[in-house]
């Protein structure tokens, strides 16, 4: 599976049960993040829905050219260098 499109954490699929058959969704691991995917009555298909949705650029802080002075200049918040940017934009290479 692909990683989270929003916070680049792993994913896992989770069994909702629904009162009938059980339904399955893709979801971050990373509880605060709150990502998941469309739901389906096959696993196959909710890992299919999570990894042909479209990706956003993910990377750390450190890695963003919006990092500057141990500062997101997106937000205006300090951020850990090891972070995840969700706003992420790669530096050029030099």
């Amino acid at each position: 599976m692909l990683p989270c499109w929003k916070c680049g954490g792993e994913a896992e699929v989770n069994e909702l049960h629904t009162g009938g058959k059980p339904l399955y969704t893709v979801a971050c691991q990373k509880h605060y993040c709150g990502a998941y995917g469309a739901g389906s009555s096959s696993i196959q298909k909710a890992i299919e829905f999570w990894n042909t949705r479209p990706t956003l650029p993910v990377g750390r802080c450190g890695e963003c050219a919006a990092y500057v002075d141990s500062k997101c200049a997106n937000t205006g918040y300090y951020k850990s260098e090891t972070g995840f940017c969700d706003d992420f934009a790669p530096k050029e290479d030099i």
